[in-house]
Order: C-alpha cells, then sequence, then structure tokens
C-alpha cells in the first residue's frame, strides 16, 4: 500500500491527535488506581439499598470510557452528594465536560479537586488540558 504526503500526515495527525491522548489518559488512571482506592469508601442507605461511592466511580469511570460522558457527570454528581470532598469524583466530572466541550466548567470542577487535593496528577493534567482548548 503506498501512502501519499496526506495520508501520511493524517495518519500522524491521528496517532498524536487521539491514539497517544487516550494511551496517557489510560496510564494515567491505572498508576492513580491506589490512589483512588485509598479513597474513603462513604456510603448511602437509600430505599434499603447501600450505595457506595466507590461502586458508583468504578461505573462512571466505565461510562467516560465509553465516552457516555453526560450519564457519567450524573453518577459522579451523586458520589459528590455522598462526599462533596471527593476529589477523583470532581475530577472525572470536570474530565468529562471537557469532551463535552463544556471547557469552563471542566475547569471548575477540576480545580475544586485540586483544592482538596493539590497533588492529584491527573487532575493537573485534566486541567492544563482544558485550560489549552480554552
Amino acid at each position: 500500500m503506498i501512502f501519499t504526503k496526506k495520508k501520511k500526515h493524517f495518519l500522524i495527525e491521528c496517532v498524536l491527535l487521539v491514539v497517544i491522548p487516550s494511551i496517557f489518559f489510560l496510564v494515567i488512571v491505572i498508576k492513580n488506581k491506589n490512589e483512588f482506592n485509598k479513597t474513603s469508601s462513604v456510603q448511602l442507605e437509600k430505599n434499603n439499598i447501600v450505595i457506595d461511592e466507590n461502586d458508583l466511580i468504578n461505573k462512571a469511570l466505565q461510562l467516560i470510557q465509553a465516552k457516555k460522558y453526560q450519564e457519567s457527570i450524573e453518577l459522579n454528581l451523586k458520589v459528590i452528594s455522598i462526599n462533596p470532598n471527593n476529589s477523583i469524583a470532581l475530577n472525572n466530572i470536570g474530565y468529562a465536560y471537557g469532551n463535552l466541550g463544556q471547557w469552563t466548567k471542566g475547569i471548575e470542577y477540576c480545580s475544586r479537586a485540586l483544592k482538596i487535593d493539590p497533588n492529584f496528577h491527573l487532575a493537573k493534567n485534566n486541567l492544563n488540558w482544558m485550560k489549552s482548548k480554552k
């Protein structure tokens, strides 16, 4: 198969703009899994059903991976209603808003995550990404 210059440029752009950021995001998520598991496991009992905030965050991450950003935001907002200081949920909300092109909201939520945990590198990366897009 022979590639023209335009096709080569297009393939390079795809790798740079899509593949590499996606891999970068997944690597950071995996590296921060230990940090994620350290979060308090606050539970909310509602209609005799116990809801664990970590379970909700796991489901919300699956929704982000499936590019169902609005649904992920809704689940993470439930986590915030259980534990307003959950920096992971705040960061995930920010990231989802960023993927919806709602940069101001995304920046707001990632900033809130960093106020709670100033060493949260994923939130810093997401904040910088959104600021560069705004």
